[in-house]
């Protein structure tokens, strides 16, 4: 549905609507279908490591050395700061900016594997639809309508449209939720279990 331009709000308004919407849905919206992976090379001596430009929120980090694989734990950066300068295989990480740090600091070549929450794609005369809009145009509608309301001076029409978003979102995340499968006991091969009780305040 097209929304209608008024005296209040020009035509040229409505693609700022419909991101500032896309903004909140991407803030309130954690389903797997936002999910992605990304995989890279880290070399020796690297501390920083590139963010994804569509990352939210970090699911799962993980190293590998080709043969071992195991979990980086997420620390705040001031932490890591307190610690000595080290190299060694990378235990944690830390979000600085729009950067991953490791710690310690890669004592070799490695290859990390991120899985986390993308952006919702934003549409654009370039891009005309994406996931989200397939699974709730009415909540694309009215996330858009709820951002012009302030606009139109008109509270009723906000309490109006802000349920109507609300209750689409709500149901995406029902739609959206897959069934838990039978709980694994066993721990893959080649996964590395991480030494019980490390402190980082310690070291190794």
């Amino acid at each position: 549905p097209r929304l209608s331009a008024s005296n209040a709000v020009s035509a040229a308004s409505i693609p700022d609507f419909i991101s500032l919407a896309e903004t909140h849905f991407s803030r309130v919206l954690r389903v797997r279908q936002m999910e992605a992976r990304d995989v890279a090379p880290v070399a020796a001596g690297v501390e920083y490591g590139t963010v994804p430009t569509d990352w939210l929120e970090t699911k799962t980090f993980s190293f590998t050395d080709g043969s071992v694989t195991w979990w980086l734990e997420p620390k705040p950066d001031e932490v890591i700061d307190e610690q000595w300068d080290r190299t060694g295989r990378p235990r944690f990480y830390a979000n600085v900016a729009d950067e991953f740090r490791f710690y310690p600091v890669p004592d070799a070549n490695y290859t990390a594997q991120l899985t986390y929450y993308a952006a919702i794609p934003a549409l654009s005369d370039a891009n005309p639809a994406n996931w989200l809009l397939s699974l709730m145009p009415d909540g694309y509608l009215a996330g858009a309508m709820v951002e012009a309301a302030p606009m139109l001076r008109d509270n009723d029409a906000l309490e109006i449209w802000t349920a109507k978003r609300d209750a689409a979102l709500m149901e995406v995340r029902k739609a959206t939720r897959t069934k838990a499968g039978r709980l694994r006991t066993d721990i893959p091969a080649g996964f590395h279990n991480r030494r019980a009780g490390f402190n980082i305040y310690q070291g190794w």
